[in-house]
C-alpha cells in the first residue's frame, strides 16, 4: 500500500507543469542503457522534459496501455530518489530539505514540480483534515520506500481509473 502510495506521489509531481527556464548545467551525455540506481547514485546532472513525458504517460494510461519505461521515465524516476531522500516529515508535513535542485544534482524544474507536488500534497491534507480529519492518514517516509524509487516501478498496477 505504502509503495502504491509513493508510486502515485511520484507520478502527481511529474504531472505539475513547469515552466521551460533556461539550464545552468548543460545536458550530459547519459548512457542510454544506465539502470534508475545508476542515475540516481551516479554523478549525473538530470534534467528530462517533464511536460512531454507527464503527456505521454496521461495517454497512455487513459487508452490503458503500457507506459514504455525508457530512458526519459528512469531519469525523471532518478531524480525522484534524488528528490524524496531529501523530504522528512515533520510536525504532520512533508518538509524538503534542500532548496534548489542543484544542491542534489537535479534540473530546477524538475526541483520546482515536485516541490509543487509535496507543497500541493501538504495543502489538500491540510483542507481534508479541516472538513474530514478521520479520513486523513499520514505515515514518515520509510527509506525502504525510497529505496523502491531505485527499481522500475510497476506501471501496469497504475492506470487512470485509480
Amino acid at each position: 500500500m505504502k509503495n502504491k502510495l509513493l508510486a502515485l506521489l511520484f507520478i502527481a509531481a511529474l504531472i505539475v507543469s513547469c515552466g521551460n527556464r533556461e539550464q545552468k548545467h548543460p545536458t550530459q551525455s547519459i548512457d542510454p542503457s544506465a539502470t534508475i540506481r545508476e542515475l540516481a547514485l551516479g554523478d549525473y546532472f538530470l534534467d528530462v522534459d517533464l511536460d512531454s513525458l507527464s503527456a505521454a504517460t496521461m495517454k497512455a494510461m487513459e487508452a490503458n496501455q503500457p507506459i514504455v519505461q525508457g530512458l526519459p521515465n528512469r531519469i525523471a524516476q532518478a531524480a525522484a530518489y534524488r528528490f524524496m531522500k531529501q523530504v522528512k516529515f515533520v510536525d504532520n508535513k512533508y518538509v524538503v530539505s534542500v532548496t534548489s535542485g542543484e544542491e542534489i544534482g537535479i534540473s530546477d524544474r524538475i526541483f520546482k514540480a515536485m516541490n509543487e507536488g509535496i507543497s500541493g500534497l501538504n495543502n489538500m491534507v491540510e483542507t481534508q483534515k479541516a472538513t474530514n480529519p478521520d479520513d486523513v492518514f499520514l505515515f514518515d517516509i520509510e527509506p525502504e520506500l525510497i529505496e523502491g524509487l531505485l527499481e522500475p516501478i510497476p506501471m501496469d498496477t497504475v492506470s487512470a481509473q485509480q
